[in-house]
This record gives structure tokens, sequence and C-alpha cells, in this order.
């Protein structure tokens, strides 16, 4: 989570040295305070700092231009932040979230080199997501937060 917040931080800085136009200073600024506060919804405020950064600077961070650092680091806070998608999902008895927050991974198991999770996760999600019409009572159980 450190390693997280210390990129978008960085992120923020450098959207603010770039682009100190005010509405964006301060939409960083509640990004900033939100993480601090470890707000629920700072994901809605990091999307909106993202999108209005990308539209007042016409920035992709995927594009060569952005550079090396820049493509890397917006690669590794996707993947915490998919990391982070399973843990709220557990935290919050999810059971649907858990299984998105499953999927979101397995791109992740395929780059890291573990073929036996990303040959057998969508073979378990496909099964999981068959229980609800397969058997509604064991569903309904995980869906009610017993897994």
């Amino acid at each position: 989570m450190t390693n997280a917040l210390a990129c978008f931080y960085m992120k923020i800085d450098a959207i603010l040295e770039e682009a100190p136009s005010e509405p964006l200073v301060s939409i960083c600024k509640e990004l900033r305070k939100s993480l601090h506060e470890r707000d629920p919804k700072c994901n809605e405020k990091f999307e909106l700092v993202q999108n209005q950064y990308s539209h007042s600077m016409g920035v992709d961070m995927s594009t060569p231009a952005a550079g090396d650092l820049a493509k890397f680091l917006d690669s590794y806070t996707t993947q915490v932040e998919a990391l982070l998608h399973i843990i709220r999902a557990c935290r919050q008895n999810d059971w649907e979230g858990f299984l998105a927050a499953l999927n979101e991974q397995v791109k992740y198991f395929m780059a890291h080199d573990l073929f036996k999770y990303a040959r057998l996760m969508p073979i378990h999600l496909a099964q999981m997501r068959a229980l609800k019409e397969d058997d509604p009572l064991t569903w309904d159980a995980l869906k009610s937060g017993d897994f």
C-alpha cells in the first residue's frame, strides 16, 4: 500500500509540475487528502484527476512519449489496484466483486509466469459463475458472504 501511495504521490506531483491550472490543483489536493485519510472513494477521485489531466494535457501514459518510468509506474499502480480490489471484495463480503477481481488477476498470472493459475483460474471462474444456475443455494450462501 505504501508503494502504491508513493506512486500516486509521484503522479500528483508530476501533474502539478506540468499543469499548474487552478481547477486541476484543487482536484489533486482533494485526492492527496483522500489518499492520506484512506477515503473509500479515493478511486473515484483518482479517476477524476486522471481524466482531468488527460483532458487538459492530452497525455496518455501508454504512449512512448510518456517515458519508460511513467509506463512502469502506471502498470505497477494498475496491478496494485487489482490486488486492492480483491482485498476490498473479501472485506466487504462481495462475492460478485471477488469474482470480478479474480478475473482482473488472470492477465497478471500469465505475465508473472504463473501458468497453472493462468490456466486454471478461467475454469474456476466459469464454475463459480455457473453456480448461480446449477446450485442456487450455494450461490446464495456465497453471495451472502460465506466465502
